[in-house]
């Protein structure tokens, strides 16, 4: 009976661990964060572009594009790190593209240049970078969207003091 009862909680255990790590996974992040939101911007715009289908048909679209800008803190360590992100709605799979600066105490500590096509969200992120909670840390953005045709159009800069 011993037995039954140990294999039984051990199975337990792994069943949750499993169903918490693929939460996770599905999320894009650990199930616990270990950071705090420092500092954050953002804004929307109207934008208008053409989209493709796979039938190489080509329409003209309207959408909305938000972007988004934070310096992230990770708990009980001293790092920051900056984080983009840009969603297109309605649905509209075009390319992102943002280039993510973190300067501490008015100087570049860390840059991220990323890129992604044929989406309508994107987030991304520098590398930590370790300082102190006195020192100045600030963000800057560059968010842009580029259609189907190759054509920009949106570009969107936004700063974090």
């Amino acid at each position: 009976m011993k037995k039954f009862i140990k294999t039984l909680v051990l199975s337990c255990i792994m069943a949750l661990s499993i169903a918490g790590s693929s939460i996770a996974a599905q999320n894009g992040s650990s199930a616990l964060k270990d950071y705090q939101v420092a500092a954050e911007s953002g804004n929307k715009q109207s934008i208008y572009g053409t989209e493709s289908d796979q039938s190489i048909r080509t329409s003209k679209a309207v959408a909305v594009c938000t972007d988004f800008l934070q310096i992230d803190k990770r708990f009980l360590k001293n790092q920051w790190r900056t984080v983009g992100e840009t969603s297109i709605s309605p649905t509209v799979t075009w390319k992102i593209a943002m280039e993510l600066e973190l300067y501490k105490n008015g100087h570049i500590a860390t840059t991220a240049s990323k890129t992604k096509s044929n989406t309508s969200y994107y987030s991304a992120s520098t590398k930590w970078v370790s300082g102190k909670d006195s020192d100045d840390w600030t963000a800057e953005g560059i968010f842009r969207v580029f259609d189907d045709n190759g054509t920009k159009i949106h570009e969107q800069e936004l700063y974090v003091d």
